[in-house]
């Protein structure tokens, strides 16, 4: 497969991590058994510390179960850096150099293996994102902002976009995120977009769709980003895109590049007139 990807925002992961997993799970509908069309499911995946399955939330299919593993595995597959969790250099058996490459590891002591990002560091990092901060709402009460978030509930865009949670309260370490109530936009389950947005092949062929890609996820599968801050990403980057792959430059051409369980609700959203549309777009701009 050659599919480009985009990084993903970072802000609010931890809010996204201590959403409960029957949360979660208690959205999927694999069969469209309601028969409203859409029928997302969770990625169930093999978490790497633990050996163990466990719900996927993290990634654009979800491959990935929590922050931890999450960073560890970005260290490892992006920069080529080892960690206890993937103590494994990331190359492939022809990649004669990679695999010679002199490895940067360094003794942990405790009888712990050489590696080159220390569990020490790695708290760190999960700490740090862990608890990057959702901005604030911006114009949440403009009439036009409410108008286009009427224009997304009529049309449907909650059913993937799950406005929010309540997250509970705990006697673990994530003081930072318990009892809030949050807004993220997100159900975290896996839809099929439709082959526009699939990936596909080397030589440009759409795979069947029950070949698995990332675990369960298949090739047209994409978990539902969360919309919290979509609107200030092109003031903190310019250049920002949007997408798995940034092909759409605006927030209205990702929506119109929707297609297989979105099908419908980009349709709607053809047929708006322009001050539906402003609306619209008013409303994420302002999330």
């Amino acid at each position: 497969m050659l599919s480009p990807r985009v990084a993903l925002p970072m802000i609010g992961l931890g809010l996204l991590e201590y959403i409960p997993a029957d949360a979660i799970k208690a959205q999927a509908d694999s069969d469209d058994s309601n028969g409203d069309g859409i029928s997302g499911k969770y990625n169930w995946v093999v978490d790497p510390e633990t050996g163990q399955k466990a719900l996927g939330r993290f990634g654009w299919k979800a491959g990935q179960t929590r922050l931890i593993t999450q960073n560890m595995s970005a260290f490892n597959e992006d920069m080529g850096l080892t960690s206890h969790i993937r103590p494994t250099e990331s190359c492939m058996r022809t990649q004669k150099q990679c695999v010679a490459a002199t490895t940067g590891a360094d003794d942990q002591g405790d009888g712990l293996p050489p590696v080159e990002v220390s569990d020490d560091i790695a708290k760190f990092v999960e700490f740090y994102t862990q608890n990057l901060a959702v901005p604030n709402r911006r114009n949440a009460d403009d009439k036009t902002v409410l108008a286009g978030k009427k224009r997304f509930y009529d049309i449907g865009c909650q059913n993937c976009h799950t406005p929010r949670y309540q997250l509970p309260k705990g006697e673990d370490d994530h003081l930072e995120q318990q009892g809030q109530m949050i807004y993220p936009y997100t159900d975290l389950l896996l839809h099929d977009m439709g082959a526009d947005l699939a990936d596909r092949s080397v030589a440009g062929t759409l795979p069947a769709k029950e070949a698995q890609v990332e675990f369960l996820a298949n090739s047209y599968e994409w978990r539902t980003p969360a919309l919290w801050g979509v609107g200030l990403a092109q003031t903190v980057d310019a250049q920002a895109t949007f997408l798995h792959d940034g092909r759409a430059r605006t927030l209205m051409e990702a929506v119109l590049w929707h297609g297989g369980e979105a099908q419908s609700q980009k349709q709607q959203v053809l047929n708006l007139d322009k001050t539906g549309r402003q609306q619209l777009q008013a409303f994420l701009q302002s999330l």
